[in-house]
């Protein structure tokens, strides 16, 4: 299954790459087979309620055999959150993400695109009003981390 999901993903086939993996889950009967699908359907931007639907599952039913870390399942809630536009989401994830595996710096990175789009998606008044609230959500998370808005432009 690991070498004809590669092929497809390799081929640009995302959905037969799921569909495969979707197999082996039947098959192997593998938590972390819940993982490996929606990481495919965040990385392809595809199927993502059937993405987000794995991912909690895999977060509900982790242990320590499944091999992947939970930190791992929120940074791809994160990216289907901000595929559907759901900054608010997108951006409560990336934080967990961030709070389990603070070193990993696609966390970051991916938190700094959360935050580009949500500055991106308003203007003046608006911006600010939703920029303190962003502030808030900061607050309350309790992020000692300082991220680098400044390379976005803002």
């Amino acid at each position: 299954y690991n070498k004809l999901t590669t092929l497809y993903e390799n081929e640009k086939q995302p959905n037969k790459a799921i569909a495969n993996l979707e197999a082996s889950k039947k098959v192997h009967k593998r938590n972390a087979m819940h993982y490996q699908i929606g990481k495919a359907c965040a990385e392809y931007n595809i199927q993502l309620k059937k993405g987000e639907n794995c991912l909690l599952t895999y977060i509900k039913n982790h242990s320590a055999k499944d091999g992947v870390p939970k930190a791992w399942a929120y940074y791809r809630l994160a990216q289907i959150k901000k595929h559907q536009n759901k900054k608010e989401k997108a951006l409560k994830y990336i934080n967990l993400a961030i709070d389990n595996l603070p070193e990993i710096e696609v966390f970051g990175e991916e938190k700094e695109k959360i935050l580009g789009l949500w500055l991106l998606s308003h203007k003046n008044a608006e911006a600010q009003k939703d920029w303190n609230t962003l502030l808030f959500l900061e607050k309350e998370a309790g992020l000692q981390k300082t991220w680098k808005i400044n390379r976005l432009g803002f």
